[in-house]
């Protein structure tokens, strides 16, 4: 049985929609509605579908969480839009109108017989939307963040504990945010498996532990984020002085037939593949030890050139020492004060006292 599903809002109520379905034009639901209302009700959207009993059935649960009473909801018809749309995923959608006053005519309400006269009319290529969006969690307010959160969805349980973690629109709790990073990071979300192991490695919300910083930070890394990449091969390298027994078998875990200073390098390589300005940063250093003070000075200049005040702080040292470059005091001191204005306070304390560094 095809039929329409809609959302009809009303001026008198700007907080409130109505998410049903209907079997007759949603504008004539609305006409209905009207009887009483200072307001007119308008119809805001409607899609045309196989079982619209169904598919209002699942935008209500999708929307139980905003939930007023029956068919009426407290939330943005955003919101509600993007619940039918997740709802209408995998279905047979013959047309969608993003609002009633875009019809061409009444008669295009009638064709509904065939999917291939549907699709041929102006107004059913006019409004093709993208039926993959999710809602936005970023646009609830924290209570009913929460209780999606509790329903056990990835996403909300991230936003909140990224909520908890800086105190935006919630009171600040560190251990709050890790359980919710936690919660979210057991279920593979990318971003919370990498801020559960940064909180491990920087004791924040938790006790440090660095075999567990390593065990997220490794998940990560191999899902290719460069940020990941870069922290754990800055770390693994410790398990060179490891003496803990749990490290000590990771450090036999891992590094089977490398050591950790190439496992290292491995991975702050592959950040550095992508662009990474810490990892640029930090195999420039490798590279200047070595002596390689071209490659050097190279790799500190990418990343300089990106913001990152310690490579800045480092492209100075370049100029100032002539590193992989020619002398330039002026060109060093260019990069000391741009290090500066990024909070780099050995760069600050150089700029600070220029006429004592820059005679030697």
């Amino acid at each position: 049985m095809k039929g329409w599903v809609y959302i009809i809002s009303n001026k008198a109520m700007p907080d409130m929609i109505k998410v049903g379905y209907s079997t007759k034009d949603p504008k004539e639901r609305a006409n209905e509605l009207g009887t009483g209302s200072p307001y007119p009700y308008q119809v805001e959207y409607e899609v045309l579908v196989d079982n619209p009993r169904k598919i209002e059935k699942l935008s209500h649960d999708i929307l139980s969480f905003v939930n007023e009473g029956k068919e009426w909801f407290r939330c943005d018809i955003s919101i509600a839009l993007r619940a039918i749309k997740k709802a209408c995923d995998g279905e047979k959608v013959y047309l969608e109108y993003p609002n009633i006053d875009d019809r061409k005519s009444e008669t295009t309400l009638k064709v509904v017989d065939s999917p291939k006269k549907l699709k041929s009319t102006s107004v059913a290529k006019k409004s093709q939307i993208n039926l993959e969006l999710e809602l936005d969690i970023k646009e609830l307010e924290t209570d009913k963040l929460i209780r999606v959160a509790e329903q056990g969805k990835a996403d909300a349980q991230y936003e909140l504990a990224q909520r908890y973690d800086t105190g935006s629109r919630v009171r600040k709790s560190l251990k709050d945010a890790f359980h919710c990073f936690v919660a979210a990071a057991e279920q593979g979300h990318t971003l919370a498996q990498l801020a559960v192991g940064k909180a491990y490695q920087q004791g924040r919300g938790t006790e440090k532990n660095a075999r567990k910083a390593l065990d997220f930070l490794k998940i990560v890394a191999e899902k290719g984020n460069p940020e990941a990449q870069y922290l754990f091969g800055k770390d693994v390298r410790l398990l060179d002085y490891a003496e803990e027994v749990e490290l000590l078998e990771l450090k036999s875990k891992l590094c089977e037939n490398k050591s950790p200073k190439q496992i290292s390098l491995e991975f702050i390589q592959l950040a550095v593949n992508q662009g990474y300005p810490p990892a640029q940063d930090e195999m420039g250093e490798h590279y200047s030890i070595m002596g390689d003070y071209k490659k050097s000075f190279e790799l500190y200049k990418l990343a300089a050139e990106k913001g990152y005040p310690k490579a800045q702080r480092h492209l100075a040292d370049c100029y100032m020492n002539g590193f992989g470059c020619n002398k330039s005091y002026d060109i060093a001191k260019h990069w000391y004060s741009l290090a500066a204005e990024g909070k780099d306070s050995v760069a600050k304390k150089k700029i600070e006292n220029w006429e004592w560094y820059s005679q030697f």
